[in-house]
């Protein structure tokens, strides 16, 4: 009873430090920031459906979009309706709570009924090795990145890592077949609804190789994991065939498995693939430099023998999964981040079996001091040249207090958890300085939400504005447009009854060279541009002729 109440005490605080470090990293200024990137192709499908009630097409521009499954649109849209507001806040949650329910995952959940009764996680990662795997995760630049924006590759690398701990959990405790299969299945299926098929490379990389060291391969054909495999498709091919019946099925075919050829049969190109195979490298910093540790035989001979097997599937399917994926000419950086939760797990597994600090710890310790000291300058050049509020004090003094503590205890920085309880001390301070200071500029040198602004002032309330052939990149300035809005996909359609038009130069200059549009100087409104799609133009047709 005893070891039962310590393991809970243990694990409630580390979760508090994980749950606090969460909160500091991924939440201030989250909403702050205009859409950019890919984010308003996430958005607008959302806000569509909310309108139309149709959760089944994604549409964009007035078109329907099925280059992604509508898996991450669902959940921006659930956002919108639980928060009761349509904001980038709202927006990027999803994102932030997914990486939150990995992390809490990965500190609570049991194996089995029995190991919860003893009030411990599953036996193959002590309380210690979750902690520092969940410090290494939320503190991972990759994860952070995207977990600070609602684009897919938070949610889906931390359903990847969902999906992944359920398995090994429930294998390392012999649990029952059918939850070793069922549970995992249902977070690929809605993986596969997020991002598509890509997510069982990475989970059957590591399932297989478990197996194969286990020399149990035949549990593959148990019916237990066949009726797993079938809930994932049945998933999948559900909402495909409910799609399928609103739209047209050859086009949806045709986008969907057009966007997976090109990144499976694309032209190669060495200069490219090699700069992406080398970006995936670096989505692992600052803890890349731990990796090898995953193949120190005086650190991996410390594993139970009970779970050598296990860790040696793990190691193989690390391997194997960022293998195959980079080995498709036509993959991006991004696309082999589904790794990291399994990286952290594994380099968390590793740290915690260190009886103390090796050399490499030692310089990621030095190196974390220098940060710090770094810290209070940051924060000091943003007081005097950013920002004065009450807040960029209260930044400034928590850095100074952070590096004073960690200074005055560095002697006793002797063991992995603590080094890790530090960095997520100095990842803490950065992203607050980040929210305080950094984003006063990056707001300050915003493009889009401004130009929405500007045409929301000029469109009289209650005037409808078109928008000539918007497609996908123009989607961020959409979202901030409040006039109610008409999409025109083709130019023969434009005419004088569209009092307000916004379009594209050279669109423009087609139009007026079909007398279309008047060539009167005062038909242009306002003009802006766009960092990918160029030259925009509001245009009021109903001027008069010369």
């Amino acid at each position: 009873m005893g070891r039962q109440m310590d393991l809970t005490c243990c694990r409630w605080k580390a979760f508090l430090v994980v749950l606090v470090t969460w909160a500091a990293v991924y939440l201030p200024g989250l909403g702050k920031p205009e859409f950019k990137g890919e984010e308003g192709r996430r958005v607008l499908p959302a806000v569509e459906m909310l309108k139309t009630g149709n959760w089944v097409v994604p549409r964009i521009g007035g078109q329907d979009y099925y280059n992604k499954p509508p898996g991450i649109n669902w959940l921006v849209a659930a956002s919108f309706v639980l928060t009761g507001e349509q904001s980038e806040l709202s927006a990027r949650l999803p994102s932030a709570v997914f990486v939150l329910i990995f992390v809490a995952l990965l500190l609570w959940m049991p194996a089995s009924p029995k190991t919860a009764s003893r009030g411990g996680p599953s036996p193959w990662l002590s309380v210690e090795a979750r902690f520092i795997s969940a410090i290494i995760f939320l503190t991972n630049i990759a994860v952070i990145e995207k977990g600070r924006l609602i684009e897919i590759e938070a949610v889906y690398i931390s359903l990847t890592g969902i999906a992944t701990l359920l398995w090994l959990n429930s294998w390392s405790a012999n649990s029952s077949k059918w939850l070793l299969w069922l549970a995992p299945s249902i977070v690929l299926g809605f993986g596969m609804l997020v991002k598509g098929p890509f997510i069982l490379i990475f989970f059957y990389s590591v399932v297989v190789s478990v197996l194969w060291y286990s020399r149990r391969p035949k549990d593959l054909l148990a019916i237990q994991h066949l009726v797993g495999l079938s809930v994932v498709l049945l998933m999948a091919l559900g909402w495909f065939y409910l799609a399928s019946q609103q739209t047209s099925g050859s086009k949806m075919t045709g986008q969907m498995s057009g966007q997976l050829l090109t990144r499976i049969i694309r032209k190669p190109d060495v200069i490219y693939w090699g700069r992406n195979v080398a970006r995936s490298f670096t989505n692992f910093l600052p803890w890349l430099v731990f990796i090898p540790m995953l193949w120190d035989k005086k650190l991996t001979s410390q594993i139970e023998q009970a779970y050598w097997t296990l860790f040696r599937g793990c190691q193989l399917g690390l391997v194997t999964g960022f293998v195959v994926i980079n080995l498709m000419p036509g993959m991006e950086s991004r696309y082999s981040m589904p790794v990291i939760p399994l990286a952290s797990v594994l380099l968390g597994w590793m740290l915690s079996l260190r009886k103390e600090l090796c050399s490499s710890e030692q310089l990621w310790k030095n190196i974390l001091l220098a940060c710090f000291l770094a810290s209070c300058l940051t924060a000091a050049a943003g007081l005097i040249f950013v920002t004065r509020t009450l807040i960029a004090f209260v930044v400034l003094a928590l850095a100074i207090c952070a590096t004073a503590i960690v200074f005055w205890k560095r002697n006793a920085i002797k063991y992995p958890p603590l080094l890790s309880l530090v960095t997520a001390v100095f990842v803490v301070v950065a992203m607050l300085q980040y929210s305080c200071f950094g984003l006063e500029l990056v707001t300050a040198n915003e493009k889009r939400r401004p130009a929405a602004m500007n045409v929301n002032r000029i469109v009289p309330a209650g005037q409808t504005l078109y928008i000539l052939k918007p497609g996908n990149q123009l989607n961020p300035v959409i979202f901030y447009i409040q006039p109610p809005i008409s999409y025109v996909l083709d130019a023969n359609d434009v005419n004088d009854n569209m009092h307000y038009l916004l379009l594209k130069n050279a669109d423009l200059k087609a139009l007026k060279a079909e007398g279309k549009i008047s060539k009167r100087p005062g038909a242009v409104l306002y003009e802006f541009t766009d960092d990918i799609q160029g030259q925009y133009r509001l245009v009021q047709l109903d001027y008069p002729r010369d």
